[in-house]
C-alpha cells in the first residue's frame, strides 16, 4: 500500500472513479516531492478531480513514518488543492509505523473513517 500515492491518484483519470484513499503515500521513493506522474497523467487527473470537486480524496500516514514523508504528502496536497478547493484531505496518525491499513495492524478508528468516506462518496 505504500505505493498508493501516485498509483491511487492516476486512477482519477478513469471517469468511473469518484474517490481515492491514499495510505502512507511514499512513491516515488527517490524524488519525494515528485508525484511520479507524467504531464499527461497530471492533466487527466486534474480534469477529472475538477469535475468531482471538494472531498474526493483522502490520505493517511503516520506522523513519523520513515518511508512516507510529509514532503510527499505536501506535494499531493499542493497538486490537488492548488486553487483553494480542498479535494485532498491529509490525515496524520500518531506514531512511527508505516502500514496504515493491513490485516496485521488494525486501527478501527481509521478503518471506520475510510469506510465512512467511501460510503459517502458512493451514495
Amino acid at each position: 500500500m505504500c505505493l498508493t500515492g501516485s498509483f491511487a491518484l492516476v486512477t482519477f483519470a478513469e471517469p468511473a472513479v469518484n474517490s481515492v484513499v491514499c495510505c502512507q503515500p511514499a512513491f516515488p521513493f527517490v524524488f519525494r516531492e515528485s508525484l511520479g506522474l507524467t504531464k499527461t497523467q497530471q492533466c487527466n487527473v486534474r480534469r477529472e478531480v475538477n469535475k468531482l470537486g471538494a472531498g474526493c480524496a483522502q490520505g493517511y500516514r503516520y506522523k513519523n513514518d520513515p518511508l512516507s514523508r510529509q514532503s510527499h504528502v505536501d506535494s499531493i496536497v499542493s497538486f490537488m488543492n492548488d486553487d483553494g478547493v480542498e479535494r485532498f484531505t491529509s490525515k496524520t496518525l500518531k506514531g512511527c509505523k508505516h502500514s496504515v491499513v493491513t490485516d496485521k495492524k488494525r486501527n478501527l478508528t481509521t478503518e471506520n473513517d475510510i469506510l465512512e468516506f467511501v460510503n459517502a462518496r458512493l451514495s
